[in-house]
Order: structure tokens, then sequence, then C-alpha cells
């Protein structure tokens, strides 16, 4: 009798944890994983980030403002809305002085996330967060496109999905000895939120493809001496991805920015002797879809934003065609600013041309950026599985011990 109780038990035990499916853990996305990623440090204002890693942690120090930190994952994630993923970052800022910008990269897009902590000490000038320790825990897809200050937009989704690339950590404010502590930065993914996300797959990305690319130019200007007061510092500035940054009317000194001058000897013939060029090698025939520049207008020094940008491609560089004219958006030029001019349009090309018009003298140009697809084989958030097989093992071995007491004990 005792032994058909024990076998009756166990296969009610069985049937239940066959039928009723196990949760699966979370799945946790570490950002600041040293090894998950490549770590670079971006100079700025002649500064430049020193990073390390302790107790898993992601220490950022530099000597002045604006140099960062960038990390770029060795394999970028996607997310769906269906996924339920939660985004939980911790830092801290010293020095009373400094201030910081973490930013999360999404294909051509970015997401300064530390503007969305409650009540967060937001320079209005920059749009970084001041000095402090702060803490932010939100669903990812309750994030907003961010660059600058109030510049916000929906989230730009590929295929349906969220793509992360990798991070950036900002050192900012007027110290001197900037130190940014990141003790957790991650992307967690609930246990069981779906089930048709866990397989690899090939997905199409908008990418930089200009970044670190080489280019020729001209109307580069050198003085009567031969010196260039605003160089090109390895003719890699262009493209390095170190942008410029506004802090006040001698924004133009920034060294990020390049100088343009209708009294560079090598401007075009006559009939078009205010325009100078920047002609970015791509490496091969891409399709693009975006093209952005950041340049500035500072009246008082004679700088004023381009009449216009204009953007042509081609394969061979000889035979081009005009894609068309960047936009300033609501950015006044009249004034003096630090903007971004951009064009989205699809277009395909080795060869980017960059043709800015001068409206006066001089154009500062500090970052020239060409977007276009690329491809890469993207591992989506591993999410809930049942876990039948494991559990009907182990309801398996539960019942043989069973049995096994049972005849011990007949």
């Amino acid at each position: 009798m005792k032994k058909k109780l024990a076998l009756l038990l166990s296969a009610i035990m069985l049937l239940a944890i066959v039928v009723i499916p196990a949760q699966a853990a979370d799945t946790v996305y570490n950002l600041i994983d040293e090894s998950g990623a490549t770590w670079a440090d971006t100079p700025a204002n002649e500064n430049t980030t020193t990073h390390s890693f302790t107790d898993g942690k992601l220490i950022v120090t530099a000597p002045g403002s604006w140099p960062y930190v960038v990390a770029t994952l060795d394999e970028p994630l996607a997310f769906a809305e269906s996924d339920n993923a939660k985004l939980n970052l911790k830092f801290t800022v010293e020095d009373a002085a400094a201030a910081s910008s973490i930013r999360l990269m999404s294909g051509a897009e970015y997401i300064w996330v530390h503007q969305f902590i409650t009540d967060a000490p937001i320079l209005a000038t920059s749009g970084d967060i001041e000095a402090g320790t702060f803490e932010l825990s939100i669903d990812l897809f309750d994030l907003k496109m961010v660059e600058g200050v109030a510049s916000t937009k929906d989230l730009v989704l590929v295929d349906g999905k969220l793509p992360i690339d990798g991070l950036q950590v900002w050192c900012a404010g007027d110290s001197t000895d900037i130190k940014v502590t990141v003790e957790k930065f991650e992307i967690v993914v609930p246990g069981g939120s779906t089930g048709e996300e866990s397989k690899p797959a090939t997905e199409t990305k908008i990418v930089n493809l200009a970044k670190d690319k080489s280019y020729t130019k001209f109307g580069y200007y050198s003085d009567a001496e031969g010196n260039f007061p605003w160089p090109d510092v390895d003719d890699k500035e262009l493209t390095n991805g170190a942008f410029a940054t506004f802090a006040d009317s001698s924004t133009y000194q920034d060294a990020a920015f390049v100088g343009f001058n209708i009294g560079a000897a090598d401007m075009v013939a006559a009939d078009n002797s205010r325009v100078s060029e920047i002609v970015v090698d791509l490496g091969k025939v891409e399709k693009l879809t975006k093209f952005r520049v950041e340049t500035l207008s500072n009246g008082g020094v004679g700088i004023q934003a381009p009449l216009s940008i204009t953007v042509s491609v081609s394969d061979d560089k000889t035979t081009w065609t005009e894609v068309g004219a960047l936009a300033y958006g609501d950015v006044d030029v009249t004034t003096d600013v630090l903007f971004f001019a951009s064009l989205e349009k699809a277009a395909q090309g080795r060869y980017v041309k960059f043709a800015s018009d001068h409206d006066t003298n001089w154009v500062f140009i500090s970052e020239v950026e060409v977007y276009g697809e690329t491809t890469s084989t993207v591992t989506p958030p591993v999410t809930g599985e049942y876990g039948l097989v494991g559990f009907a093992l182990v309801a398996a071995i539960s019942l043989a011990g069973v049995v096994v007491i049972s005849r011990k004990r007949a």
C-alpha cells in the first residue's frame, strides 16, 4: 500500500513539474565589462581621459573638460519592446566643479541617459550632470533619443528592435581633477519575458561609416610662415569622433576644430573661390542614409555658418552625384552657436564630398559623419525557457528515489 501511495505521489509531482513551466533566470548585460567591448580614450581641449577597471567598476579620470571614454560592444545588442528590458545605472561624479555625460550609443543616435534621473542637477548650458552620486532604474523603452540640452525624439528602431552598440562616459565641467566612477551600467531582461528572441540573427544596423576613415581636403588654412593655427593633426581630426563643445564665446579655440579659409592657397578656381571641401574615402561602395557635420558660427571673430554645405557621392572620385544640402534644423546660425548640420537621404558611393560655401572668410569644422548600413550578427536577449526536459529528468530521478526507498521499507 505504501509503495502504491509513493508511486502515486511521485507521478503527481512529475506531472506538476512538466505542466507548470519554470521561470528562467534574468539575463543581465553588463555594459562596463572590460572584456565585452573595445575601449578608447578620446581627447578634447588638449585633455584626454584615463580609464581603468576596479572591482567591476569603470573609473574614468581627466585633467580637464570634454574628453571621453567610448566603449564599442564586441557583440551589439538588440531589444524588442516585448523583452521588458530595464536599464540600471549607478555612478559618481567627484569634485564640485566637475560634470559628466553618460550616453548609450544606438546606431546613428545617442541616448543621454543621465538626463532621465529624477531631479538630476543638469547644467542648462551643456546638458551634463553635476557632481554627486546618482542611480537610475528605468524601462529601456521609456527612454528617448537625447542629444544636447533639449533635443529629444522617439527611439529609432531597426527591424522593430532598439540597437545598443556601446556607451560613452564624458568628463566635463571646470574641474582640473575630474573623476567619474560607474559602479553599475546594465540592461536586464527578466526571465520568461518572451520565447521568440533567443536565436542569433544577422541584422543590418546604421553606423557612422566615416569613423577613422581617411580623407582629403582643400581650403585648409596656414599662415605666411606655413603654420596651421587650427591644425588637422595627422590628418585624422575630422573623422576621429572627437567633437567640439560649446562653453562660451571662446569656443572657436577648441582643439577639435579644423580651420578653413578663403585665403588658403589651395582653394578652388575663381568661379568657386568661396568653397572649401572635405572628401572622405569609405574604402568601398556603401549604402548611405545620413550625413552630418559639426560646425560653428561666431560672428565676433569672423566665423560664420556656411551659406550651404553640399553633399555629393562618387564611386571613383571622378564622377560625382549631388545628394543635397545639409540643413541646420531649428538652430539660429546668426548667433554664436555650435551646431550640427545634417541631411537624411539614401545614397550610394565610396567617396563622400562635403563642400562648404563660405559666408565669410572662415568655416570651422570639428567632425564629418557619414551613416550607412552595415551587417553584423546580433545575439538578441536570451528569454524565458520552460525547461521541460531538465525538470522531467529531475522528476524522474526523484521518482526513482522514492521507488527505491519504498522497496527498502516494504
